[in-house]
């Protein structure tokens, strides 16, 4: 339950440039500590972490598909600078998000 009410959670504010890991807890009901916990135990993953795989999960699909361009995929993964969400796509996937979006041509 915990992680579903998290992947809503995270889904519901991805283009919210503001959300961050207070928010994040205050809306699960708990402080940044117990929340670092129980995500680190349950996902192996930290908050910023886990908002950030999540954020990219559909918007990487769309990519592939080639639905929008670059600049709207980062609108919509909720990253207001080009050179974060640039940075946070390659560290994610190993690539640069042009790269990942040929690859799905």
């Amino acid at each position: 339950q915990f992680i579903t009410r998290a992947v809503e959670l995270v889904e519901a504010n991805m283009t919210n440039t503001d959300y961050s890991v207070e928010m994040f807890a205050g809306d699960l009901h708990t402080d940044r500590t117990n929340l670092y916990r129980k995500l680190q135990t349950l996902t192996g993953q930290k908050p910023t972490e886990y908002i950030r795989t999540n954020r990219f999960k559909l918007p990487s699909q769309v990519l592939v598909e080639s639905k929008y361009s670059i600049a709207k995929m980062r609108d919509l993964c909720g990253f207001s600078t080009p050179s974060y969400f640039a940075y946070s796509f390659k560290k994610m996937f190993g690539k640069t998000a042009s790269e990942y979006q040929k690859k799905g041509k």
